[in-house]
């Protein structure tokens, strides 16, 4: 019989909520990577009920046939003991290398039958909360089958220089951590109309935005705000530049859609526009289809990215796909997606060479305020954008020239399907890496006892329980005659079996010492699953502590 291939993951990837850059990545990469997989099976072990339902659903609908067949286990995170205990897991793939990576790997080292992969891909990198995360997974527990994805060079190298920092900080230079690759996000190319696919939902979007036919659309997509993702106004300042360059006013119409700041923000963007005699349109927080609408009516894509919240750029993918010329920053992950003067022009950027005021408020700021603070120093020069979007705006050629390259740019390098293939080279390459068993602990998570026992009044440890003796309660011996019923909270039912309860209650029908209803060694990862139900037992009054002989 061919051996069951397994993969499993923490997280959902079908993301709940709005539609932002990171929850069409992951699920991007899911649909792709599941259509895909070579794996027999898949583990889905989430945060709650409410989770797993909603992945289920998605699971149901996206792929029934394999649904069907059993190739999806969807649950919450109470079944991993068990399950990392008995099955031969290959890999688990988070969807952040941030979120839950230590712990996961904690829990593989301990209670794992199978030393599987741990991977985890790069989204934003500048949040002040994160060095702490990274400086965690510095630690003897790596082993040669971790690694961190990241999605660009520029993310690749934050992530290395993080780790250089915190290795010198603290004195860590021989302490491993997780190894640093590569892969991009991708994009679902079939999303977006080809050029000659485009007229019918170009002339539908442009009649919604009530934007004439011979008019430029230039179309920005993003979150529209000044301390997450852009400053909107050097691009106001761009645009009265082009016009001095040959791109008049009522030539052109911008467009600003994506999440946009609630509130006196968006109101001044709109009122410095019409200031200037720019014709502005917001689209806030549009669906997919009007997302595709937009895609297919624009004639060039506009992002002047300046904000380390960044790290890759998947709209320039998007536009990319639908065949837009785009004018973009040169800043992150930008840089890996545009060849300047090819498939569009990146706009020079500069930033300050030491930020003493801002490094010292880190932590002490909110993430917003710092990122502001950074991104109101990091110069995107208006001048050079001016000149690429006037050049585009005067040249149609060029624009089709461009847009057309950018497409097949994206479909030779960015679709999910060459992304989902470098995952699988990855993760085949890290399971046969030899490693050696690492440590389970962890010094930034000691054991529960170790730091709280001193707050019971005594533990029962192999000394106590050798001198105690428990009996059942009436309480105990109505519920194992079915008479009574104890209350077992959700979340818990998994360690309270009710036929092995009975045979505890049994067993102590008469006094009995603790330490026989206990495992003899408390050490072993699953003791304290086996000594549970005696301890709750206690707590609820089906057995009691006894005299011997009473």
């Amino acid at each position: 019989m061919e051996k069951q291939r397994l993969w499993a993951t923490l997280h959902p990837f079908f993301e709940t909520g709005g539609i932002m850059g990171r929850s069409v990545a992951n699920e991007g990469f899911i649909r792709a990577f599941l259509r895909l997989s070579p794996y027999t099976k898949h583990y889905f072990f989430l945060a709650d009920e409410g989770l797993a339902s909603h992945v289920r659903d998605r699971l149901e609908r996206l792929f029934p046939d394999r649904y069907e067949a059993g190739a999806f286990e969807v649950t919450t995170r109470h079944a991993l003991p068990e399950a990392l205990a008995s099955l031969d897991i290959e890999v688990f793939h988070l969807s952040d290398c941030v979120a839950d990576t230590v712990p996961l790997l904690r829990l593989r080292n301990a209670l794992s039958r199978s030393m599987f992969a741990i991977t985890g891909t790069t989204h934003s990198l500048s949040y002040a909360r994160y060095a702490a995360n990274f400086f965690e997974q510095i630690w003897e527990g790596v082993t040669g089958r971790d690694a961190i994805i990241a999605t660009s060079r520029a993310g690749e190298g934050a992530v290395a220089a993080m780790f250089s920092a915190l290795r010198e900080g603290y004195g860590l230079a021989n302490v491993p951590s997780p190894r640093i690759c590569r892969i991009p996000l991708g994009v679902a190319v079939e999303d977006f109309a080809r050029p000659e696919e485009k007229s019918g939902e170009a002339a539908a979007v442009r009649r919604e935005l009530g934007i004439a036919e011979d008019t430029l659309l230039l179309l920005v997509f993003a979150r529209i705000s000044h301390y997450s993702k852009m400053d909107i106004l050097p691009l106001l300042r761009a645009l009265l530049r082009a016009g001095e360059r040959g791109l008049p006013k009522g030539r052109y119409t911008l467009v600003l859609a994506g999440w946009v700041d609630a509130g006196d923000a968006a109101a001044a963007y709109a009122d410095l526009a019409a200031r200037y005699g720019i014709d502005l349109r917001l689209v806030p927080s549009p669906d997919n289809a009007m997302r595709r609408r937009l895609f297919a009516g624009a004639d060039m894509f506009l992002s002047p990215v300046d904000n380390p919240q960044e790290t890759f750029g998947l709209t320039l993918l998007e536009a990319g796909a639908a065949s837009l010329p785009v004018v973009a920053s040169d800043f992150d992950g930008y840089r890996d997606l545009i060849v300047h003067g090819e498939t569009g022009f990146l706009i020079p950027t500069f930033g300050p060479a030491a930020t003493p005021e801002t490094d010292a408020l880190s932590g002490v700021w909110f993430d917003n305020q710092r990122h502001l603070q950074i991104a109101q120093q990091s110069v995107v020069s208006v001048p050079d954008m001016a000149d690429a979007i006037g050049l585009l705006a005067s040249d149609p050629a060029l624009r089709a020239r461009i847009g057309a390259a950018g497409r097949r740019r994206v479909c030779e390098n960015f679709t999910w399907d060459r992304v989902v293939a470098r995952h699988l080279a990855l993760w085949d390459d890290l399971a046969a890496t030899p490693v050696s068993a690492p440590p389970s602990a962890h010094p930034r998570h000691p054991g529960y006892t170790a730091i709280f026992g001193g707050y019971y009044s005594g533990l029962f440890d192999p000394e106590i329980a050798g001198k105690t003796y428990v009996r059942w309660t009436a309480f105990g011996e109505a519920a194992y005659r079915g008479k009574d019923f104890p209350a077992v909270y959700g979340g818990i039912e998994r360690l309270v079996d009710p036929d092995a309860m009975r045979r505890m209650l049994f067993r102590a029908r008469k006094p009995v010492l603790l330490s026989s209803l206990l495992p003899e060694d408390m050490t072993r990862p699953s003791a304290e699953r086996e000594a549970f139900p005696v301890l709750w037992a206690l707590k609820q009054d089906l057995l009691e502590r006894v005299t011997a002989g009473a």
